[in-house]
């Protein structure tokens, strides 16, 4: 195996990158994916549930916002634009799957687990694979590896400490660039709330009309964005609190821009230049970090192609593939779609803070009782020697509490689903709402990336969302410890 210690400058605090596997498998033809970001909507009843809901409260959790955050922050109702993927929907391409092993120079090991897609199939009936064949990078989870001496001997365990899609846009033009496309995460909120009453001064006097602040534009260096913020009570959530915990804790006389400096740190996703592959793989071939081909592997690890692994297909399971034209089109503008788009972009996040890789299920709230319940079907892991009995109550409760509770506005909505997810390849969503017939739906999971609900290229969108968090934060008031409630004395301004 191939130990990347004798290659220069590997990355902050590794002294040696392993690539231990890279599994590859074909994938089926798809329908055109839609983008669908992030949208607020707040109003006055919003306003006053979150204050009522918040009150007293030592933190602001998403149990807190169930029911309401979804309606506060969600998938807009009205796709923004199709993505593209290159070389179109319809092109059968690898989806693959790596393990990358790091050892820190304190000696703690990390293992990386990487998903994305290719541009193409591009091997030979005798499996040897095109030089140029280009891998496309979806997401990174990084597992920490421990040894925990117990009453039964040593045994290793791994916990999850990063799960990030990666984020970037190949067609970025410049600052003033016609296509341009705009981060929403919690950090870049803040940023842009940060950024308001400049940008109002500019459009009001017109001295500063080329103002563009450019932190927010996503470009073709790459940034991780942590999945579980796709989830609406997470994001709300974790918005509200950073801020309100901030405010608590600042000292006398800070300023609003270093306590919204600070919220913002208290929730950034993972950085990309602390990744141990990622590193590796601008400091040999000077790329982005991105993307790589196989002969961008073969630069790192000439002995790499030995553990690449393309798994076949027989004709049944080529049979089981999505076919683009079978399922429903995610460019609707209705309830359903818009409830599927959420499922599809939530469920992955609270599957890998969880250990799993796979999932199947089925939930309702149409039985007697009338209580959401959800029932746990199939299930795979993504790391080995852990018992799963803990992690699979915890999936179905956030599913039951958090996920399921918040779309249907605490079960006030009528739905059944059957849902089964594989972080490697797809979500298949069977849905029916108020009782209507079921709706197919499939969302490539190898490339959810291209459809995150954090990036929008309407700045007006990320504007107004900035806004709107800026005005809860407001009426959240000055809390002066834990317990002692949030301010409530400013007048409403939402009717």
């Amino acid at each position: 195996m191939f130990n990347a210690n004798v290659a220069a400058g590997i990355g902050y605090g590794h002294k040696s990158v392993e690539i231990v596997k890279i599994i590859m498998q074909e994938t089926g033809t798809y329908n055109t994916m839609w983008r669908r970001p992030f949208e607020s909507n707040l109003n006055g009843n919003i306003q006053k549930t979150i204050l009522e809901n918040c009150e007293k409260a030592g933190r602001i959790t998403p149990g807190l916002l169930t029911g309401v955050a979804g309606q506060f922050v969600m998938p807009s109702a009205t796709p923004e634009r199709p993505v593209n993927i290159v070389n179109g929907w319809d092109t059968r391409r690898f989806k693959f799957f790596m393990e990358v092993r790091s050892t820190s120079h304190m000696g703690t090991v990390i293992t990386e687990f990487i998903t994305g897609y290719t541009d193409q199939m591009g091997a030979s009936a005798f499996g040897s694979l095109d030089p140029n064949m280009t891998f496309y990078i979806n997401t990174v989870n990084m597992a920490k590896n421990a040894v925990r001496t117990t009453p039964l001997g040593t045994q290793n365990i791994q916990s999850i400490v990063d799960c990030s899609h990666l984020l970037y846009q190949n067609d970025y033009q410049g600052v003033h660039g016609l296509n341009n496309s705009h981060k929403m995460r919690p950090e870049d909120v803040f940023v842009t709330m940060q950024n308001a009453e400049l940008e109002s001064a500019s459009n009001t006097y017109g001295g500063m009309a080329d103002f563009v602040d450019t932190r927010t534009h996503l470009t073709k260096k790459p940034i991780k964005a942590t999945r579980r913020f796709n989830s609406s009570p997470i994001f709300v959530s974790s918005v509200l609190d950073s801020y309100v915990q901030t405010k608590r804790q600042a000292i006398g006389g800070q300023s609003d821009l270093e306590i919204t400096d600070t919220a913002a740190a208290s929730v950034a996703s993972a950085r990309v230049n602390e990744d141990p592959f990622i590193n590796i793989l601008r400091n040999r071939t000077g790329l982005d970090g991105s993307s790589f081909t196989v002969r961008d592997l073969l630069a790192i690890d000439p002995t790499v192609e030995s553990r690449i692994v393309i798994t076949p297909l027989n004709t049944a399971l080529r049979a089981t593939l999505p076919v683009a034209g079978l399922t429903q089109h995610w460019q609707t503008a209705d309830f359903e779609t818009q409830f599927g788009t959420a499922l599809s972009q939530a469920v992955p996040g609270y599957m890998l803070d969880n250990c799993l890789q796979s999932v199947k299920f089925r939930a309702t709230n149409m039985e007697m009782g009338g209580g959401i319940t959800v029932f746990l079907v199939d299930y795979g892991s993504l790391l080995q020697g852990i018992d799963l009995s803990p992690y699979l109550a915890a999936f179905s409760f956030a599913l039951e509490k958090t996920v399921l509770a918040d779309l249907t506005q605490n079960n006030m909505i009528p739905f059944t689903l059957e849902m089964s997810c594989n972080l490697i390849s797809d979500s298949i969503i069977n849905l029916s709402i108020n009782g209507g017939p079921f709706v197919p739906y499939v969302v490539p999971c190898f490339c959810d990336n291209l459809m995150s609900p954090l990036v929008t290229a309407d700045k007006v969108r990320l504007n107004t969302l900035a806004k709107d968090i800026a005005n809860v934060v407001d009426y959240l008031g000055d809390a002066t410890g834990p317990n002692m409630g949030f301010s409530e004395t400013k007048n409403e301004t939402y009717i």
